[in-house]
């Protein structure tokens, strides 16, 4: 539910971000979560994809 919404509520510029950071991380962000290795590493919230890549979160309208 978290990679959803990330992905859809956010600007685009800001999910791009998120997966280009994920890439650099040798991980996969999609829509259904942050993977490494087609694991799950993250994706029920918002929060949990960006304490995985290391960022403080920051909510939706201030993307």
């Amino acid at each position: 539910m978290g990679a959803t919404l990330l992905a859809f509520s956010s600007e685009k510029g800001a999910a791009i971000r998120l997966r280009m950071i994920a890439k650099r991380k040798g991980l996969h962000l999609n829509q259904y979560g942050l993977y490494k290795n087609k694991k799950l590493l993250a994706g029920r919230t918002e929060k949990d994809i960006y304490n995985a890549l290391g960022r403080v979160y920051k909510e939706p309208e201030d993307r």
